[in-house]
């Protein structure tokens, strides 16, 4: 997502961070969404893995695609990053 790459992801993480303190703790809605956002994902390798071991590259490589597509919008929405 060119949301997360970009200038508007770096601008809202530095402005939470003088917010809260350079120091502080992740927040928990974000540390939540972290760890489901990897168990998720380590679903879709499994499932990866499967259609590549019966040749289909191209579905495994769909799977990870779209997965990884779904949890950048996600992260996007977590950390509050507006649409444009």
């Amino acid at each position: 997502d060119p949301k997360l790459a970009g200038e508007d992801f770096c601008k809202i993480a530095r402005k939470n961070f003088e917010k809260r303190g350079f120091a502080s703790p992740l927040p928990k809605k974000f540390t939540a969404f972290e760890k489901k956002a990897f168990e998720q994902y380590a679903q879709a390798q499994q499932q990866a893995r499967a259609c590549l071991k019966k040749g289909q590259k191209k579905q495994a490589i769909k799977i990870l695609n779209l997965q990884a597509a779904k949890l950048w919008k996600e992260a996007a929405k977590v950390l509050e990053i507006p649409e444009k």
